[in-house]
């Protein structure tokens, strides 16, 4: 996946203020078909590779609908989180993915373009567009790290016609210490103790929870 995604950030773009919040515009005002109750509908969807920023600077993201602050990351890490958007979200029928390959064949100057290129070419209803914020490494003994791995992800679907926020969320989570049943439960049943998870990993789940609570509320 690293490899097809290769190229895509200079479609994202900097943000540079906090994060604005995160919530839901109307659902049935942004897309005719569920307004008029069609529950379930299937959505055409392209994923854009998320915006990011490293030590050469920032790229930008002009349709994500709110300002935000991004550490410094890299431009793979910011294409591996983007991937994980495609793995997790392709197990969602209603939602059909558009392949990467047309979405860099359609990259324009800028994400407006591109979603603009992909709703000419592709048919796409919404475009999935976002930010890596940060990736925090975890630090010591993977066994007992004296700091936990966390990130911070944000994304939001796009409806191509409008521009409109469709959804949009955000998540900075930390990877948690397991309680100790549970640390005796490795120890004794897999025989091992519990590695404390990097820092991808962590941005793996909140990944997963951005598009749980993208579905939920898109239905």
């Amino acid at each position: 996946m690293r490899a097809k995604l290769r190229g895509w950030a200079a479609l994202c773009c900097s943000l540079v203020v906090a994060v604005g919040g995160s919530g839901c515009a109307s659902i049935r005002e942004a897309l005719p078909g569920l307004a008029r109750g069609e529950r379930g509908a299937s959505l055409k969807v392209a994923i854009l590779p998320l915006a990011y920023r490293d030590e050469r600077g920032v790229v930008e993201c002009d349709l994500c609908p709110d300002r935000l602050v991004m550490a410094p990351t890299s431009r793979e890490d910011a294409l591996l989180v983007t991937a994980f958007f495609y793995e997790v979200l392709d197990s969602h029928p209603r939602f059909v993915l558009v392949e990467e390959g047309r979405v860099e064949a359609a990259r324009g100057a800028t994400m407006a373009e591109t979603m603009r290129n992909l709703r000419a070419r592709e048919g796409v209803d919404a475009v999935l567009v976002g930010a890596l914020l940060e990736l925090r490494a975890r630090m010591g003994d993977p066994r007992a790290p004296g700091r936990r791995a966390g990130a911070a992800v944000y994304a939001a679907l796009i409806d191509s016609a409008s521009q409109a926020a469709i959804w949009r969320g955000y998540r900075d989570w930390d990877d948690r210490a397991p309680a100790r049943w549970q640390q005796g439960f490795t120890r004794v049943v897999r025989g091992a103790t519990r590695v404390s998870k990097t820092a991808l990993e962590v941005a793996r789940e909140a990944v997963e929870s951005l598009v749980e609570d993208m579905v939920r509320k898109v239905r």
